[in-house]
């Protein structure tokens, strides 16, 4: 996984285009970073922060894809060690009107480590207690790997990536 994030930041560090940038940062943050790794990502961060002017999800051209980008920079904000700024940047992921329940989780997992991080543990295990079954639901099903649906595309690393991060916070979570 490491080596993969290492070279996916080196492939696409100079893009402007802010879908592989969100990707990217996304991806490459599913597991705790190192440092210079984490700094690497600045500049992808930048190019994903520009496209959210607009702080009003009602006048959001895409809120699919905003509400993607909120729960990026909300997990780097995490991973930095911001959790304040994580817990914004997750607020603003979860107040698109589109619904995807896999990123709806990947969120409150952040959300839910960055209260950790904050002392506040119980609202930490609530949030991954309200969205294991879910979780649990989704991976007990036959395989899909998914597509389009009312509410947007939904595919299979989605779910992979909301798993991850469910299983970081547990551990952390663990009495």
């Amino acid at each position: 996984y490491d080596t993969f994030r290492r070279s996916a930041v080196a492939r696409f560090s100079s893009t402007i285009n802010p879908l592989p940038a969100e990707q990217v940062l996304k991806s490459s943050l599913l597991a705790p970073i190192d440092p210079e790794l984490l700094a690497a990502l600045a500049p992808l961060a930048k190019i994903v922060a520009a496209t959210l002017k607009d702080p009003d999800p009602r006048l959001s051209s895409d809120p699919y894809l905003d509400a993607w980008r909120c729960f990026a920079l909300g997990l780097l904000a995490h991973r930095q060690g911001d959790a304040e700024e994580a817990l914004r940047w997750c607020d603003r992921s979860l107040s698109y009107n589109n619904v995807n329940i896999p990123r709806r989780i990947s969120v409150r997992m952040t959300m839910a480590m960055a209260l950790h991080r904050l002392g506040r543990i119980e609202e930490a295990r609530a949030l991954v207690d309200n969205e294991r079954e879910a979780i649990n639901q989704h991976f007990s099903a036959p395989f899909s790997s998914g597509g389009p649906t009312p509410d947007g595309w939904v595919f299979w690393f989605d779910w992979i990536n909301a798993r991850l991060l469910m299983r970081e916070i547990s551990a952390q979570l663990v009495p």
